[in-house]
């Protein structure tokens, strides 16, 4: 894992851990042709199970030797990939034999706590998501900072330490909390009259889908999820798109829209 990725899979830090989990998984799907990203994000489990539970990795979640606790519809509410468990390890979840997290509202990509609703008012003029943020890479064509990153780099890099808040840049309604393969944690929020904005690379994301965001509230926290370098986030500013198609629309340079 660290030779493929990067990724420290015995790290003592509960973030490295959720991303090697999550490696793993993309390891074993893409052997087995499975697209099992998608198949947790949908919450397709026994796909998943299938999969995973043929190996040593124990699967989402939890696979055949935590079923039991799967058979509660409560358990899975709250711990599953739209629930709320706060961090790695406070689901009733054993560990696969290598020690490795399995707690899928984690690794599933919502990992933090879910804020209050917002007023999900947008007022058409979008700010700063993350101020005082040092911007590390711009929009536009670059050498791919990490392998697998794309060499078209279609939003800003804005760094800060892990854990900062990240504020929306405007109302609106999220559109989609959780992971996105190379964007790790990810969050992307309609504004209404075509215009969305993304975050991804989040250590937390604090909203869920089909909530209301309020301009400025807090939505999530700085991470180095997915395919990174270091803690920042992957700002991007869409046009043109269109409610509940979130790869609908044009990436455009954020610096169109806001002042960093």
């Amino acid at each position: 894992m660290l030779q493929r990725q990067g990724i420290d899979a015995w790290s003592a830090d509960p973030e490295e851990q959720a991303q090697a989990a999550w490696a793993w998984i993309q390891i074993i799907g893409n052997e087995e042709e499975v697209d099992l990203h998608q198949a947790i994000a949908s919450g397709d489990f026994a796909t998943a199970d299938q999969v995973l539970g043929a190996g040593q990795f124990t699967s989402l979640p939890g696979g055949i030797e935590a079923s039991r606790h799967w058979s509660d519809p409560g358990k899975l509410e709250q711990y599953g990939p739209n629930g709320q468990a706060p961090d790695v390890g406070t689901a009733p979840l054993p560990t696969s034999p290598g020690g490795m997290p399995c707690s899928p509202a984690t690794v599933a990509g919502v990992p933090g706590e879910i804020g209050p609703e917002g007023d999900g008012v947008a007022t058409g003029r979008l700010k700063n998501p993350l101020p005082g943020a040092t911007v590390t890479s711009e929009f536009g064509p670059r050498v791919p900072p990490a392998p697998g990153a794309s060499s078209f780099h279609a939003a800003v890099d804005l760094a800060m330490p892990s854990g900062t808040p990240i504020l929306a840049a405007d109302g609106g309604v999220v559109e989609y909390a959780g992971w996105k393969g190379g964007y790790g944690n990810y969050i992307l929020i309609n504004h209404g009259n075509g215009l969305a904005t993304w975050y991804g690379h989040n250590q937390a994301n604090n909203v869920r889908v089909g909530q209301k965001v309020t301009a400025g509230q807090h939505i999530g926290m700085v991470g180095s999820t997915g395919i990174s370098t270091g803690p920042h986030v992957d700002f991007g500013v869409v046009e043109g798109y269109k409610t509940g198609s979130i790869t609908s629309g044009q990436a455009v340079d954020p610096r169109k829209h806001v002042r960093f």
